[in-house]
């Protein structure tokens, strides 16, 4: 038999193709078991290990109790009216049947009936959501990823109760059939990129995702040019997760994986960190340049000194600092606004361009945190105009 070819009535037929390619003789933990449902010869098949065995006694209890008069006639009147559980669905092709059995889904056949009946009981051995030893907060939830999808696109949607989000289900691997998750919001994700990176999973032609997410980036980024930085962005916090999706990142989720890839990313979201979710950037020290050769015509300001008001943010707040700059002795002056232990770290240079009539001062900003002896920011450029001085 194809694998594409759909399955029978016949109980037998199908009993023969799972024996043939499920080996239940051999591989011990391969369950089936014929029983008798409604006055039909039935057979059940699971995988040991990843079935609830409580509701799964419930169930059969309620399946060998049917009798011969409620039985329905088909199997779609079956799922409808006589099958106790929410998660059911019915497949006909026999490549669905085999990867939703080899997932842990319980598979019912019944004679005479041209469907399997399948029951998505299944249950993963899994640890608890604890936080992730290696991005510790000071605030924030506890809570982490861990190596079963579902919990992990749980977590995310706990955070996110929006109809916009986005749970895409892909596999990959051809032994493997490894579960890839793309999670995104549907109103905020570029498209484009999202069908670019839809394509290159569906594309991957490798036999097994032996190492997860690293099997799977290096299957997205076949390029051989050197780029000294990283292309993607991991995280093992859901929150932070959460945060990239509402930014319109997609956030990629792979079984048996305990952490999530980000992507796009740039050198500013590599150097983020969890904290910097919850802690404003502390500032603190900042460089004034002017031009000495400024004359009373360049500005408004008298020839002995130029009056600036610096800004600048300390606790989430913003602040002045008005301070005379003596126009004498051209070079650097210090202002320190607090914060004075990043002193190497944080400048804000300040130029003072001559004009016409007029005068300037760009001011390049740079929010910085300071974690161990690692700096984490955020460098943008901003003009202030003499009404701001």
């Amino acid at each position: 038999m194809n694998n594409k070819e759909k399955m029978t009535t016949s109980l037998q037929e199908s009993m023969a193709y799972m024996k043939a390619h499920m080996k239940p003789d051999t591989s011990f933990d391969v369950v089936y078991r014929v029983i008798d449902v409604g006055g039909r010869q039935a057979c059940i098949y699971f995988i040991d290990g990843f079935c609830k065995d409580e509701l799964m006694m419930k169930i059969l209890q309620y399946f060998i109790s049917l009798t011969p008069d409620n039985m329905p006639e088909n199997a779609y009147e079956m799922s409808k009216k006589a099958t106790p559980y929410v998660e059911v669905d019915l497949k006909d092709k026999w490549d669905d049947i085999i990867y939703n059995v080899l997932s842990g889904v319980f598979a019912l056949f019944i004679d005479g009936y041209d469907r399997c009946v399948l029951i998505d009981s299944r249950t993963y051995p899994a640890r608890s959501v604890s936080e992730p030893d290696k991005d510790k907060t000071l605030r924030g939830s506890k809570d982490g990823f861990v190596e079963t999808v579902v919990f992990n696109t749980a977590l995310i949607r706990r955070r996110i109760r929006s109809t916009e989000l986005r749970m895409v289900m892909m596999n990959a691997g051809k032994s493997s059939q490894t579960d890839i998750v793309l999670c995104y919001m549907d109103n905020r994700v570029d498209h484009a990129f999202l069908e670019k990176v839809k394509k290159r999973i569906q594309n991957i032609k490798v036999d097994a995702l032996t190492m997860n997410q690293e099997s799977l980036a290096e299957c997205l980024y076949q390029r051989k040019w050197f780029n000294p930085f990283p292309k993607f962005k991991f995280t093992e916090r859901p929150d932070v997760a959460a945060a990239q999706v509402l930014e319109g990142d997609i956030v990629i989720l792979v079984d048996n994986s305990p952490s999530a890839m980000i992507v796009p990313t740039s050198i500013f979201d590599i150097v983020e960190e969890a904290d910097d979710y919850y802690f404003p950037p502390i500032t603190g020290t900042y460089h004034l340049y002017y031009d000495a050769n400024l004359s009373a015509s360049d500005g408004e300001s008298p020839v002995g000194s130029r009056q600036l008001s610096v800004y600048y943010a300390a606790g989430g707040v913003q602040h002045s600092v008005d301070r005379a700059v003596p126009h004498s002795g051209a070079g650097d002056r210090r202002i320190e606004a607090g914060g004075s232990q990043y002193a190497e770290y944080v400048k804000y240079p300040l130029k003072c361009d001559g004009g016409a009539g007029a005068w300037r001062v760009f001011r390049q900003q740079r929010l910085v945190q300071l974690r161990g002896h690692a700096v984490y920011g955020v460098r943008r450029h901003r003009q202030l105009h003499p009404a701001e001085l």
